[in-house]
């Protein structure tokens, strides 16, 4: 193997850099190596400060070994990468480790980020779920205070009329307390909250009587049991029972084969409320009024009519 001369390279600012020694009329030519000749060609600053920073060199100089076949005037680099020494193929090795463990970083960043990426899209569309959850509580909100409103006046009515008398009744038994109240409603929704509202209230023992498809039979037979119930509680704990009858006009109506219900409801809504310590309230659409029996309308029946 034979070594080159020393090529000084003075002028660092130049952007090629000619080498002393034969010249080649192309940077193609192939250049051999015999004796202590000289590599011919150009070689740029950049290539030049590449091989300063593979072959360890802090100074202006290179020295090189080179075989005949493995460089020409352009192509330097065949043979700085190509191996041919220890030192050399250290430094490929490092590289090549260096060069993996920056893709192996890229990687994992590139996966921190997309993993941020999807933490903030996640995070965001948490934050647009409950806005969405926080516009619809406030619309709900805004709706319920709006029926509030409008049950306001019916609230304070039954509470004047019915509720505040059952409180002092308990002291003064020349408080008279209502035997019938009628909600008089357009508006089943708001009847319903209502009727809702009334039956929470601590001051009464809560019942009701559903109609449905019941026989007359069954629906006497309860409203009996409901008024000596009524009667026993009260006894116990001192609370009056309100007794929820809904689709009143269905057995109340002046039609021949509700004759017998409406004679029923005629004598206990005079004097349930004396008698058994028992209030009924009905609801009843108000378009359908009219179709109830007016005897069970009367006002020693229904002491309290609510509209709504």
């Amino acid at each position: 193997m034979n070594v080159s001369p020393v090529l000084n390279f003075s002028n660092k600012n130049s952007n090629l850099i000619k080498s002393s020694g034969p010249k080649c009329n192309s940077f193609s030519q192939k250049v051999n190596f015999t004796g202590a000749q000289y590599p011919s060609g150009y070689y740029y600053d950049t290539e030049i400060a590449t091989a300063f920073k593979y072959l360890n060199h802090s100074d202006d100089t290179w020295r090189a070994t080179a075989h005949d076949n493995l460089m020409d005037g352009q192509n330097f680099f065949k043979y700085v990468f190509g191996g041919g020494s220890e030192e050399i193929d250290r430094h490929l090795n490092e590289v090549a480790k260096l060069r993996k463990d920056l893709q192996t970083q890229a990687r994992q960043i590139e996966i921190e980020k997309q993993r941020k990426i999807d933490l903030d899209r996640e995070r965001r569309e948490i934050e647009r779920q409950r806005q969405i959850e926080r516009d619809a509580q406030d619309a709900r909100d805004l709706i319920e205070h709006k029926i509030q409103l409008k049950l306001k006046p019916a609230k304070t009515q039954m509470t004047d009329d019915f509720l505040t008398l059952t409180k002092l009744a308990k002291n003064n038994s020349e408080i008279q307390v209502p035997n019938g109240i009628m909600i008089e409603n357009s508006n089943k929704d708001l009847a319903k909250k209502f009727v809702d509202w009334t039956l929470s209230q601590d001051e009464v023992n809560a019942k009701k009587l559903n109609i449905g498809n019941k026989s007359h039979d069954d629906i006497i037979s309860e409203l009996k049991n409901v008024m000596n119930q009524s009667s026993e509680n009260y006894g116990k704990t001192g609370k009056r029972t309100l007794l929820y009858i809904d689709s009143f006009d269905k057995i109340a109506s002046q039609k021949d084969e509700n004759k017998r219900m409406v004679a029923v409801f005629k004598n206990i809504m005079c004097s349930c409320s004396e008698k058994y310590k028992c209030t009924v309230l009905i609801n009843v659409l108000k378009d359908k009024i009219s179709a109830i029996d007016p005897i069970l309308l009367v006002d020693s029946r229904i002491q309290s009519k609510i509209r709504i």
